[in-house]
């Protein structure tokens, strides 16, 4: 861990970015036992997953290029980042009021793949999104999506005390999508 030096968020206390000279590592809090780490992902350039083996996390190439969002304010971060193109599924379209968005599920680009909580699997494997953002809770109900292969993207900022921390989860879908500077000039 002393290669890798902490990148200081401003307000979000549920997850913390850390940075090396070619892997950037971030470690998401347990919102229920902020003592203990619910997980950690090890982002790498394209082509290099293969040399670089950690025991204690998920290696995820970047930039990723498709996302499913099972809520409608994954789909406002995409949005503040200029990734609406990169969604191709969502859950509870009926919340999804951006323009944009709407017409792409009506033509059939983005796949409504059912309410958050209990998720169409099949029509979720079929888009195969290179990363599916979700909320996390108590009682874990992701685990058929975890065996499919499809990354999970677990975003605790409905939990973060204040509201500023809320808004800074944009960076962690904004590390994932090459969208850093988006995110910092946004932020």
């Amino acid at each position: 861990d002393s290669q890798f030096v902490e990148v200081p968020l401003h307000y979000a206390r549920l997850f913390k970015v850390f940075k090396s000279n070619d892997v950037t590592r971030i470690d998401l809090v347990n919102p229920w036992d902020t003592t203990t780490m619910m997980t950690r992902y090890y982002l790498v350039s394209a082509g290099a997953k293969k040399s670089f083996e950690p025991k204690d996390g998920i290696v995820v190439e970047v930039p990723l290029k498709s996302m499913a969002c099972a809520f409608a304010t994954e789909v406002s971060s995409a949005e503040e980042l200029g990734l609406l193109d990169a969604i191709v599924g969502v859950s509870e379209k009926r919340y999804i009021n951006n323009a944009y968005m709407r017409s792409r599920l009506d033509s059939g680009l983005v796949t409504d793949i059912g309410p958050s909580m209990s998720v169409d699997l099949e029509k979720l494997i079929k888009i195969s999104p290179d990363i599916f953002f979700v909320s996390p809770f108590k009682d874990n109900k992701y685990g058929p999506i975890e065996a499919s292969g499809i990354p999970l993207g677990m975003i605790s900022g409905y939990l973060e005390t204040h509201p500023l921390g809320r808004a800074e989860w944009l960076k962690f879908m904004a590390l994932l999508f090459g969208k850093e500077k988006v995110a910092d000039s946004s932020f």
